[in-house]
């Protein structure tokens, strides 16, 4: 019997890329991992100070046996109208990546979002427009002084549409038992379970 591999799209907010070369690195090591088991194809959008004549730059590629997009979009004004360029470019910029990956690697079955912030967003959009399902990986640092109640606060960026992309997640993991007693502390509620993140380990040691 032929072996069924599903074929996954990677959101990630955060991925090694021309303008910074470790960021995200534990998301291009489980995307390699994946990879493994899984068709894998993944999707990273970024500015890039250095584009000055066009307003994207699409960079894809073939890494370790994932099909990699990066899409790099110019600059904004800082300020209200510069926020709202920023966004009209970060989704038109997932457009033609997405775009990108149906052309040259065809159709997904599921997306895997790495972090809820910002690519959370895409993966909620998509969902909403075209009824394909996400599961999401959580990397972000709880707040410590939060969780033990030292502070009775904690400062959570967009946390209303943080709420809405979790709640329509099918699964959400996150990567230690700490992380996910802050985010139901936080009142952030889904789908949750503990995978710990991907390691290389000496054989030899």
């Amino acid at each position: 019997m032929k072996e069924l591999r599903y074929r996954i799209l990677f959101l990630a907010s955060w991925y090694p890329n021309r303008t910074d070369n470790v960021l995200g690195m534990f998301v291009k090591r489980k995307a390699e991992a994946l990879a493994r088991l899984c068709d894998i194809s993944l999707l990273f959008v970024t500015g890039d100070q250095s584009l000055k004549d066009k307003n994207y730059d699409i960079d894809s590629t073939v890494e370790n046996g994932v099909f990699t997009v990066k899409v790099y979009f110019k600059p904004v004004p800082k300020g209200v109208l510069g926020m709202v360029i920023y966004n009209i470019r970060f989704i038109k910029a997932h457009y033609l990546g997405l775009k990108t990956i149906k052309s040259n690697w065809g159709s997904f079955d599921l997306i895997h979002v790495n972090v809820v912030n910002r690519a959370g967003f895409i993966a909620l959009l998509l969902k909403k427009l075209r009824g394909i399902k996400y599961i999401i990986t959580e990397h972000s640092t709880p707040d410590i002084n939060y969780l033990r109640g030292i502070t009775t606060a904690t400062k959570i960026p967009w946390k209303f549409l943080k709420r809405i992309t979790v709640k329509n997640a099918e699964f959400i993991n996150v990567d230690s038992t700490a992380s996910l007693e802050y985010w139901k502390k936080a009142g952030i509620y889904g789908n949750y379970d503990v995978i710990q993140n991907i390691v290389d380990i000496m054989r030899n040691f």
